[in-house]
């Protein structure tokens, strides 16, 4: 389940809260857990996951790293070798 981030208008208390995605905003209706004020409990965004970034292709198209052996392995592989995909394979990732 994912994690919201939840702020009180009132004394700017912040906290987190784990539920299902589809009661994110119920907190929203609830009074603070900090002051018991009522409706000043909004959602905010805190911080944002991360992404992992595929280093192993450049912006050239050029492939790099493991990803370079494989499309080597494929274009030398049965049915492939000497043909049209492999001289493609080769212009595009080789």
């Amino acid at each position: 389940m994912p994690a919201y981030d939840y702020q009180c208008d009132k004394c700017q208390a912040i906290w987190e809260e784990t539920h299902r995605m589809a009661d994110n905003a119920l907190p929203e209706g609830l009074p603070c857990p900090q002051c018991g004020k009522k409706r000043c409990v909004r959602q905010v965004v805190l911080s944002v996951p991360g992404t992992a970034i595929d280093t192993a292709h450049r912006v050239d198209g050029k492939a790099t790293g493991g990803f370079r052996d494989i499309m080597q392995k494929i274009a030398s592989g049965d049915g492939i070798k000497g043909g049209r995909v492999e001289a493609a394979i080769k212009r595009r990732y080789l």
